[in-house]
């Protein structure tokens, strides 16, 4: 082995050498190097970000597994490695399986799947690993609270995988309360390591992993210089056409929101057809579509009679569809294209792919990088080739959206394609446990520990330093559970469980903290196909796409809460609707930046030229690169702020609350539309105001105004908090106050009518 390299590995314990040195491994890549020294060296916690199949999970679990072999302590050790998906922990089961093996140690999934004999090996394994979700770690917090103690007293670390996945979502909040929670029970602060293809700003991860100690945050990157990327962007125009190709299923045509129309997916599943005879991974950001480029590609391989090789895999298909897919591509006896949503995003080992194509533009840079990442693994040079539709500019949308004269798809696809050259991602842009989830963990502990004081509650959340929650919001949010029936105070002043919130937190759907939605199971000849929403409104005679095949709907069982579906020759629909926009300010600015540009990358074709030629031409004759404003000094303007959704959802409340306006934001978020004087009212107002005076008038304002107010949604359990920390809590997440002020403050208004003809006399 390299110096390098044999540095770290006589650090690691005899055993793991041996399995090492059984793999003919030659030597250890330079994360793995830098992550032996920092656990075995040192107490810090870690960020190990390298690309997939980089050997994150190794550059982790050999050291920690070393630490646990070379323990003397008599009560033994254990690692919770937590993820966000089951079938990620399906897969790391077996790629440690035989590491655990050789070295004695018990390696345990954790999740609704797995047998209780299988999870009872935990309490008699002196030295294990145990593979487990957030949400089967507060469950067993909640019902197996001596189990947890147990746990936590034997725990030396914590793995956390995909650690972006949890980044600014209510999921991540939970689990860092998890991890404080079970560090109190271990009485000690147990080191937390997290794994992530893409994370950006390191300060703001380490204070999200570490809240109360984020200067021990010990950050490993892995480098890819030199690595290339075969990159091609596709463009498409599209006309007005119809969604649904098949006219006897009229009745089904989706909702388009969310949906491709089908002339472009039809061009794209014949580019993909012509790589058939590779392995693919086809990512076309809905459900729906998903199923659609399945559907055209096996009906091209059917019209030239080849064998179908087209598959998809989302979240709605059964667990035994989705595991057969990865199991093909796994074995790799034949080339494959699978066409999927996020859950082969991450890490799920599915084989070499040779090729990823990317339809339509993705909400995040990090999002497009770990698509990117599933292509080009063992040696092989990443292929990306992305896909994006603009409607025609003859077409009556044109005339009135600025998305479709911006070529907003195309510019945000480059634009991620440009950033992520330039490695930058996503930083996480909300910090702290928000209320919502503060309320349901106050639950939760309620739950575990049978009830206790009212100050010792607040001791433990404030010790935590992760919750955004002060003393006051911290009472009001207990009057408002207490008010709900949810808990009770007793004589002696301890706080517990009402009967209606033991029956809370003891049902499967407290253990989550997303919306999950009742679900019918569709069955064919007995076998379940998929699980789909019961929102869904389906009746008798319906047709479906799913699996890629196509369905009619025999008989629907609203008891069983189940669907009997037989194969049909009619293309239906896939339920499911698209989440919103979620998009950073970064990706805007650089959207901009691309259309003053002159320059055009090499990776773009014609057709992506002659777009992006009409974005810049279209935005040019609307003088937008001298002005950002469209409309009369006197009249209605639209403002182009080319700021992210959090940005852009702050500037509407903010006009809104200071002024008597109701501004509209339309074209993808592009255009915010109003008087002209509320823009310049609202900037007079804000220069004149602090940050903490904003933000005090914007509650006050829509607190008292609920009826006429647009409230965005701050999350599952947000209804468990008073009406004005739910104000609060909503702000917190979807908007970015600083930013929205920033912006507003920037607004300069266009040309007045009186001042034109002196300027159009000069030209």
């Amino acid at each position: 082995m390299a110096a390098g390299s044999n540095s770290a590995y006589s650090l690691l314990h005899p055993k793991i050498q041996s399995w090492i040195y059984s793999r003919g491994w030659t030597q250890l890549n330079p994360a793995q190097v830098q992550s032996i020294h920092a656990i075995l060296d040192t107490q810090n916690d870690l960020v190990i970000s390298a690309p997939t199949a980089s050997g994150k999970t190794e550059a982790a679990f050999l050291p920690l597994i070393s630490e646990l072999l070379a323990s003397d302590s008599p009560t033994g050790g254990l690692i919770v490695y937590v993820s966000p998906l089951k079938a990620l922990i399906n897969d790391q089961w077996k790629r440690l399986e035989s590491l655990c093996k050789e070295v004695d140690i018990q390696i345990i999934p954790w999740h609704g799947d797995i047998s209780a004999a299988t999870k009872g090996r935990v309490s008699s394994s002196l030295r294990s690993v145990i593979l487990i979700t957030p949400e089967s770690l507060e469950a067993m917090l909640v019902n197996r609270p001596q189990l947890a103690r147990s746990i936590a007293k034997k725990l030396t670390s914590f793995v956390l995988d995909e650690f972006h996945s949890f980044v600014g979502e209510h999921r991540g909040e939970q689990l860092v309360s998890l991890l404080d929670r079970f560090s109190l029970l271990a009485e000690r602060y147990v080191r937390r390591v997290a794994l992530s293809a893409t994370l950006g700003d390191r300060s703001a991860v380490a204070r999200l992993l570490s809240p109360t100690k984020p200067s021990r945050v010990q950050h490993i990157q892995a480098s890819q210089e030199g690595q290339s990327i075969r990159l091609r962007v596709f463009g498409f125009e599209s006309g007005e056409v119809q969604i649904q190709m098949d006219p006897e299923a009229d009745e089904n045509i989706p909702d388009k929101d969310d949906k491709e129309p089908v002339d472009f997916l039809h061009y794209v599943g014949r580019q993909i057809y012509e790589h058939r005879n590779s392995t693919n991974l086809i990512f076309p950001n809905s459900r729906s579509n998903t199923e659609v480029i399945v559907d055209i590609g096996n009906q091209l391989c059917t019209e030239a009679g080849v064998p179908k090789c087209f598959w998809a895999h989302h979240g709605l298909l059964s667990k035994d569809v989705r595991e057969d897919v990865e199991q093909r591509a796994r074995e790799g006896a034949k080339p494959m294209s699978i066409s999927c949503t996020s859950t082969l995003e991450m890490g799920i080992d599915i084989g070499a792919v040779d090729s990823v194509f990317q339809v339509g533009p993705t909400q995040s840079v990090s999002s497009l990088r770990q698509r990117l990442g599933r292509s080009g693994r063992r040696g092989k040079q990443p292929v990306l080739r992305a896909y994006v539709n603009e409607k025609s500019l003859e077409s009556p949308a044109a005339q009135n959206d600025y998305s479709v004269m911006f070529r907003e798809s195309l510019l945000r696809s480059m634009a991620c394609l440009e950033l992520i050259a330039s490695d930058w991602y996503e930083p996480p842009e909300i910090e702290g446990i928000s209320l919502c989830i503060t309320a349901h963990q106050i639950l939760s502990i309620l739950a575990q520990t049978g009830g206790t004081s009212a100050s010792k509650l607040w001791r433990q959340i404030q010790s935590a330093e992760a919750y955004s929650c002060s003393l006051d919001h911290f009472k009001q949010i207990l009057n408002s559970l207490g008010d709900k029936e949810l808990i009770i105070q007793l004589s002696n002043g301890m706080l517990t469980l009402s009967e209606r919130g033991e029956r809370m937190t003891h049902s499967m759907d407290f253990y989550t903290v997303f919306d999950t939605e009742r679900e019918f199971s569709v069955f064919n000849a007995g076998n379940l196909i998929a699980r789909i929403p019961i929102s869904s409104l389906l009746a008798e005679g319906d047709y479906l796409l799913l699996a890629g095949r196509r369905w009619i709907i025999k008989s629907i069982n609203e008891a069983s809460q189940s669907i009997s579906v037989v194969q049909a020759q009619v293309r239906g629909i896939t339920p499911g609707g698209a989440g919103r926009l979620r998009i950073h300010t970064r990706i805007r600015k650089k959207m901009k930046q691309i259309l003053e540009s002159n320059s055009i990358p090499g990776y773009v074709d014609e057709t992506s030229m002659k777009l992006l030629s009409e974005a810049r031409e279209r935005y040019h004759l609307l003088g937008l690169h001298d002005t950002s404003v469209l409309g009369f000094h006197d009249g209605l303007v639209t403002w182009f702020p080319w700021s992210g959704s959090r940005s852009v959802s702050g500037i509407q409340f903010l006009l809104t609350a200071l002024t008597d306006d109701s501004p509209t934001v339309h074209s993808r978020e592009l255009g915010v539309t109003a008087k002209c004087s509320s823009f310049l009212e609202a900037k007079e107002k804000l220069l004149a105001l602090s940050l903490q005076e904003v933000e005090e008038q914007m509650l006050a304002f829509f607190s008292t105004t609920l009826e006429s107010a647009v409230t965005p949604s701050s999350g599952k359990w947000s209804w468990l908090l008073p009406k004005s920390l739910k104000y609060i809590d909503c702000f917190s997440r979807d908007i970015d106050l600083p930013q929205a002020i920033e912006e507003l403050l920037s607004f300069e208004p266009p040309v007045a009518e009186e001042d034109l003809s002196a300027v159009t006399t000069d030209i």
